[in-house]
């Protein structure tokens, strides 16, 4: 591997050429569309209200997908589970690696059991 790349030592080589953004010429954006994509109000919630509730929204997260993947719980009840867990949850301040710990741990625990009643 090339030690020059800007992507060592962390990515695979590509043949791709490295992106120019003077050649792409004009982006273009659109507002997203929460109402498809619930998620992303909920991360915006989240990171609003701060301390604590970022953590807990990816613990939840982690959880939905898993039982997702395992066929446990539909697809669009993803959110929904992050969503209960967010409400079922008192921010409280981010002050060390363990409070993020403990804000994860407890949004696994409460994800699991509010996605309990969801369970195909």
């Amino acid at each position: 591997m090339d030690r020059s790349s800007p992507t060592y030592p962390r990515h695979i080589e590509t043949p791709l050429p490295p992106l120019n953004f003077e050649e792409i010429g004009t982006l273009s954006f659109m507002k997203p569309d929460t109402t498809r994509f619930p998620c992303i109000d909920l991360a915006i919630k989240a990171a609003q209200i701060g301390g604590s509730m970022p953590a807990v929204l990816n613990g939840a997260n982690e959880v939905a997908v898993d039982l997702f993947l395992k066929g446990k719980i539909g697809f669009l009840e993803i959110p929904e589970v992050i969503e209960k867990t967010m409400k079922a949850h008192e921010p409280f301040g981010i002050d060390s690696i363990d409070a993020v710990m403990e804000a994860d741990a407890w949004s696994r625990e409460a994800g699991r059991r509010l996605a309990a009643p969801m369970r195909h």
